[in-house]
């Protein structure tokens, strides 16, 4: 099989998914605050049939988000583990003008760095100590296709 069964070229063609906090998802608490919702029984469907077809994709994740902890961050690598995704990148939540984020940051305790651009890395759901751990923890994903080895960080 092919990913021409989903509509998609077969050369050179990567699918990526952006996925929220996988883990708190399902409760629903961090969809609510960011407004998104996803179908994780279709995601996990189509996970499945990416990897039965030996499909290159990748999920990229957002660390940094209202009433997301470093715990509920490290839950959603390890759903992604559990399904066999490869390939996971994880990045900060920018806060940027004219967004919700931004009009509500107050509400969410966000405090920002502006090193390179406008992340969060203080909120009433994680420490400073909280984000660095899950920078630290996203940092160790980036550009490496992910194994066993990983869940010993975890």
């Amino acid at each position: 099989m092919s990913g021409k069964e989903f509509g998609f070229p077969t050369v050179g063609t990567i699918i990526s998914f952006f996925l929220k906090s996988v883990g708190i998802q399902v409760k629903g608490s961090i969809n609510k605050s960011i407004q998104r919702f996803n179908n994780m029984k279709k995601i996990d469907e189509l996970i499945n049939k990416l990897n039965d077809m030996c499909i290159d994709y990748e999920i990229f994740l957002i660390y940094g988000l209202p009433k997301q902890t470093f715990d509920s961050f490290r839950e959603t690598i390890n759903w992604c583990i559990n399904r066999e995704v490869k390939k996971i990148k994880a990045f900060p939540l920018l806060l940027l003008r004219g967004t919700e984020l931004y009009e509500n940051s107050k509400e969410y305790g966000f405090t920002c760095s502006f090193d390179e651009s406008i992340m969060v890395n203080v909120s009433n759901s994680f420490s400073n100590k909280d984000w660095i751990r899950m920078k630290k923890l996203a940092d160790s994903l980036s550009n490496k296709i992910l194994n066993n080895k990983l869940r010993i960080i975890i």
